[in-house]
């Protein structure tokens, strides 16, 4: 049986029709289908048929397939290598394959075939091997080749698919820059949550802490403890369930805040805060979890209450001041007037036990009025030295007509105690 008149172009095809035609041949004469024109023409067309379909093969493929001898010689190569190497196909068969290889890369190539040939196996693209190849205008690009050996009758060869991975090199490039980017951007908003001078929590979509600031541990009593990975109600049992709600509600999408809000802590005590509530956005605009930006403001509003009880006391002393001012007016037309009925009044005449006491109260209602004074800020002071025991016993008396029956007053005092100077008036 002889080869049928197939015409194709090109050295290279002839040889892998040639290589069909052989085995085609061999398989023939096995079956004994060696004579008979029907059986000749069915065998040409079944020849056309593989050809078709194997040049269909290698159409598609988007890599270049290379036929390489032992000796490595390139003995066919797919349209392909035109796109990726820049040589026609005709121009590589019977070329050696060092050709397609960077020269710094050749040596090592040469003891890699030859290891190869020696144990033929099949190896898949994609083995995590960094290649690199070599086109027809000596520029380079990175590679990836998958390898299968072919046994023939007086030779070994190999099937070599050889894809261009630039794009997906530089894509991956890309990819590791951004991810680097990222976790550098990520890296320095967490350093600037954990050293910000306000108190930041960060927290996932079932409210568990991603990252914090010291000032936030600092705030709420929490030093030394490691949040990640807790839920906030677990950190905060006492949280009241009106703020479970804000929750909830930023986690719908709501931005929520107040300037002032009490929290009772689980201890007891109070913690009035200033706060704001918002929901953030993963990198597919997705409600990632909320974020937390609160401010203690507990000695603020202690401040403001005791300047609201100063400025009530001030209040109070004006009036005092004002009251005493006019009282003393009163109280010296009244004294006056009774000084001068005791100095007309004979020491034996019954009614001055009447007059004495008007004079007695008179002038204990100026003394009342002079503290009333010096209380509103409304006279100088007249510091004087006195004894302390002395003094607080007539308060003592004072405070006994004050309060009344039902309060008991017991006076202890120290004896040998220093003298006092201030204005006891």
């Amino acid at each position: 049986m002889s080869d049928p008149d197939i015409r194709v172009d090109g050295k290279a095809a002839g040889r892998l029709r040639a290589l069909f035609w052989g085995a085609l041949q061999q398989r023939l004469r096995g079956l004994g289908l060696g004579k008979g024109s029907a059986h000749r023409a069915k065998a040409v067309a079944d020849l056309h048929a593989s050809e078709a379909r194997f040049r269909g093969v290698l159409a598609a493929s988007p890599d270049a397939v290379l036929m390489v001898d032992n000796a490595g010689v390139i003995e066919f190569a797919s349209d392909r290598v035109l796109d990726i190497f820049g040589y026609a196909p005709e121009e590589l068969v019977g070329k050696p394959v060092e050709i397609l290889i960077p020269e710094r890369f050749r040596r090592a190539h040469f003891s890699h075939l030859s290891a190869y040939f020696m144990q033929p196996k099949t190896r898949m693209m994609g083995g995590g091997l960094l290649l690199w190849a070599r086109r027809k205008d000596s520029s380079e690009f990175p590679a990836e080749i998958s390898l299968s050996p072919v046994a023939m009758a007086d030779r070994s060869a190999a099937i070599a698919a050889v894809r261009d991975v630039s794009a997906r090199r530089a894509l991956e490039a890309l990819q590791q820059k951004a991810a680097e980017a990222l976790r550098e951007s990520e890296g320095r908003l967490r350093y600037f949550i954990k050293y910000a001078p306000a108190a930041i929590a960060i927290l996932d979509k079932d409210l568990r802490y991603l990252v914090y600031s010291d000032r936030w541990l600092t705030d709420y009593g929490l030093g030394g403890r490691d949040l990640r990975g807790l839920s906030h109600y677990e950190v905060f049992p006492e949280i009241p369930e009106r703020w479970r709600t804000i929750h909830r509600r930023a986690l719908a999408g709501e931005t929520l805040h107040a300037e002032e809000d009490s929290f009772t802590r689980v201890d007891g005590h109070v913690q009035w805060l200033r706060w704001e509530v918002r929901p953030w956005l993963d990198n597919l605009g997705n409600i990632g979890g909320v974020a937390f930006l609160t401010e203690d403001i507990t000695d603020r509003k202690r401040m403001e209450s005791q300047l609201l009880q100063a400025q009530k006391m001030q209040a109070i002393g004006q009036l005092t001041g004002g009251v005493a001012h006019d009282f003393n007016n009163l109280l010296t037309v009244i004294l006056g007037n009774a000084e001068s009925l005791l100095d007309e009044i004979a020491s034996n005449d019954p009614h001055r036990k009447l007059v004495e006491p008007i004079v007695a109260a008179a002038e204990r209602g100026a003394s009342l009025t002079q503290l009333m004074l010096a209380f509103a800020r409304r006279q100088t002071l007249e510091p004087s030295t006195f004894d302390l025991n002395e003094v607080v016993t007539r308060m003592n008396a004072l405070l006994r007509r004050t309060i009344g029956e039902n309060v008991e007053v017991d006076l202890r005092l120290t004896k040998s105690l220093w003298a006092v100077t201030a204005d006891i008036r």
